[in-house]
């Protein structure tokens, strides 16, 4: 957790990483690059994936 993020976690505001912006920003470049289409559910469990390696 960024510094920031910390900051906003001890004054009870949202603090959002971008996590899941970068991993949708990536699949948009996917679908696009390859024509094809990552269907949610996939999405959801590599988002899974992605939180437990933090």
């Amino acid at each position: 957790m960024t510094g920031f993020m910390k900051k906003c976690v001890e004054h009870n505001a949202p603090a959002y990483n971008g996590l899941k912006m970068l991993l949708y920003q990536g699949i948009a470049a996917f679908e696009m690059w390859y024509g094809v289409t990552v269907e949610q559910p996939l999405a959801y469990e590599v988002l899974s994936l992605m939180e437990k390696a933090l």
